[in-house]
């Protein structure tokens, strides 16, 4: 009976200790590990964020630099755009000359759609330092404009060139034109794009047109020829009266 009891309390004992193992000590490995293996991920952001502060003034200095630039660069578009403006523009550039003639018969305005807006991308722990360097946010848009043109050869490339040097922001998207044999002009469409950015501190600049004097019978500004006919009576009459 002795020798049952004493074999009873050792496979008690084994049972317990397979149990204590698989229950509590394989366990207490497993949680030993995941620690371990977190322990390796922080210190590797403890390092990035030690490098981070170590070059914090410089990069504080390089930000600066940056937004300066980027100022510079935004500033080079109007802060604002509105269908007067392409209407100035044609206005400016329209000639009733037979050798320049470029008349815009009707235009047409789209809505502005958004291009592009900037976004600064924050990793974890990086909030403060961002916020530290103020990166502004500015929205690119494009306002479409639409015309019917009638134009010479030459009016149409003065017209491409100048949209061309237009400070980077106007551009021309389609012309088709087709040539007139009765007239000996060009006729048809053009579409340009006209970018802007929004969220600058500058103010929007309104076109401003060459003013029309009121009560005047010739708001265009013509001159009157006298005919030969009555340039004769007028000199015929002047004579009689010296005679």
């Amino acid at each position: 009976m002795k020798k049952e009891y004493t074999l009873l309390l050792g496979v008690l004992g084994v049972a317990v200790g397979v149990l204590g193992y698989f229950y509590g000590y394989q366990k207490f490995v497993e949680k030993a590990d995941a620690i371990e293996a977190q322990n390796i991920v922080d210190e590797q952001e403890i390092a990035r964020l030690q490098a981070l502060e170590e070059n914090r003034e410089q990069y504080l200095a390089d930000a600066k630099t940056y937004n300066t630039e980027i100022a510079k660069l935004v500033n080079e578009f109007p802060s604002n755009f509105l269908p007067e403006d392409d209407i100035k523009y044609a206005y400016s550039h329209s000639s009733e000359d037979e050798s320049k003639l470029m008349l815009f018969n009707m235009m047409s305005f789209a809505s502005p759609a958004d291009v592009y807006t900037t976004q600064a991308y924050v990793s974890a722990g990086d909030t403060q330092f961002v916020e530290a360097i103020s990166i502004p946010s500015y929205t690119l848009y494009k306002a479409q404009t639409s015309y019917s043109i009638q134009c010479t050869y030459d009016s149409l490339k003065e017209m491409v060139k100048d949209m061309y040097n237009a400070e980077g922001h106007k551009t021309i998207e389609d012309i088709t034109v087709v040539f007139d044999s009765a007239t000996g002009m060009l006729s048809g469409t053009m579409v340009s794009d006209t970018y802007f950015v929004y969220g600058q501190d500058k103010p929007y600049s309104q076109p401003s047109l060459a003013p029309v004097q009121f009560g005047t019978d010739n708001i265009f500004g013509t001159i009157e020829l006298e005919s030969s006919s009555e340039t004769q009576t007028e000199t015929v009459a002047a004579e009689a009266s010296a005679e």
